[in-house]
């Protein structure tokens, strides 16, 4: 993946930065940012932008917005596996978060607080969850098309998720076309690969 596109640029295009004088206690905070990734394919180029919030119960508020330019090769952009969505919201995602992860932590320095640290994005998650609701919302997703979503997002085939989970191409390929049911077992045998909940595939 690394010879496929190159990292351009980074911008933060705005930051709201507030301290929140109402809270008694500033010691005793909980920080869970809200991310959002979103991406726009122009040619060769493309850009993954990161909307970060942090708000509630804490000593202060925190929005920040940062993209980052990047350009595939000609090479990537005319391959049949080419899948520029994903590459963008979670390679060129997990490139980008460092710089805001790191303005934040300036930024709360600055301002008398410790710095603070975020934990590490599962970005692959986000795209998933984010694969999952979008198709929740044009259509009531059905458990054999959350199979092929997470099939397609490790990029395997049929062949190859059959063979992980101790079943025929022809079984994967029958679930796929809501052909045949996804019992218990094959449910959970998907959930543990797949690193995501049971509920998904029944």
């Amino acid at each position: 993946m690394p010879n496929n596109f190159n990292f351009e640029s980074f911008l933060i295009s705005s930051i709201d930065f507030k301290i929140n004088d109402k809270l008694d206690d500033k010691s005793k905070a909980y920080i869970k940012p809200q991310i959002k990734v979103y991406h726009e394919i122009k040619g060769i180029e493309g850009m993954v932008t990161i909307v970060l919030k942090i708000d509630g119960e804490i000593p202060f508020h925190i929005e920040i917005e940062g993209s980052g330019l990047f350009s595939f090769s000609k090479e990537y952009i005319n391959s049949k596996d080419r899948n520029m969505e994903r590459v963008l919201e979670i390679n060129c995602a997990s490139i980008v978060f460092p710089f805001l992860r790191e303005t934040i932590a300036d930024l709360t320095r600055r301002s008398g607080f410790p710095p603070l640290m975020l934990n590490p994005v599962n970005f692959v998650a986000l795209y998933e969850d984010k694969q999952i609701n979008t198709k929740e919302i044009q259509k009531q997703i059905h458990p054999s098309d959350v199979v092929k979503i997470f099939r397609n997002n490790l990029g395997l085939t049929q062949e190859q998720l059959a063979n992980k989970i101790g079943l025929s191409r022809n079984h994967i390929s029958s679930i796929e076309r809501n052909k045949k049911e996804i019992t218990q077992d094959i449910a959970k045998k998907l959930s543990k690969l797949f690193k995501t909940s049971i509920d998904k595939f029944i």
